[in-house]
């Protein structure tokens, strides 16, 4: 599964950002994207209240986010309620702008973590496209899982390098983590 998401994340990075259809006239196609098994990767705070921001910056983006951001874990539990309540507030109206966004997350209590996301306050001063922002949180995203992978891949050193006979499923699945993260 990791090996297919990476491949899978890989594959929509380039058709994001360069990728071309086949059958589409050298124009950028926007893909579907398909659901991702990134449960129990942890995401540390300030790459999460990034994603927060470009979503309240931009909420059109919370569609194509959304099932992401439900299986990333993070030890900061009022930006996981910031995030639920984003994603409530965009299914309850999926043509909402930014300021409604923030106006709708200041009714709702939030209004003190809001003000100290310092993302938001970049995005506003910059105004970046979507595109750019797609591409900031695809990046914000794949670093976390790198992450996971080298963690995953310290494990099993730590588990091979102390084990007086080598366990064979723990040799493949470090094999495997290395192929991975070489992609």
């Amino acid at each position: 599964v990791k090996s297919y998401y990476f491949k899978d994340m890989k594959n929509k990075i380039a058709e994001t950002f360069g990728g071309r259809s086949s059958n589409s006239n050298n124009k950028y196609v926007k893909k579907v994207q398909k659901p991702t098994n990134i449960q129990g990767i942890i995401i540390d705070e300030s790459s999460l209240a990034f994603i927060v921001s470009a979503l309240v910056y931009m909420p059109r983006l919370v569609e194509e986010y959304e099932e992401k951001l439900f299986m990333i874990d993070t030890p900061n539990r009022k930006l996981k309620e910031i995030i639920n309540e984003i994603i409530e507030i965009y299914n309850h109206d999926e043509s909402i702008n930014n300021f409604t966004m923030l106006n709708n997350l200041a009714e709702s209590g939030f209004d003190k973590e809001i003000l100290k996301l310092l993302g938001l306050k970049m995005f506003q001063q910059q105004k970046p496209n979507v595109v750019q922002l797609r591409r900031d949180v695809d990046k914000t995203i794949m670093e976390a899982q790198l992450k996971f992978v080298d963690a995953e891949i310290r494990e099993c050193k730590r588990i091979i390098d102390n084990s007086k006979d080598l366990p064979d499923e723990i040799y493949e699945k470090y094999l495997v983590l290395k192929k991975e993260r070489e992609q």
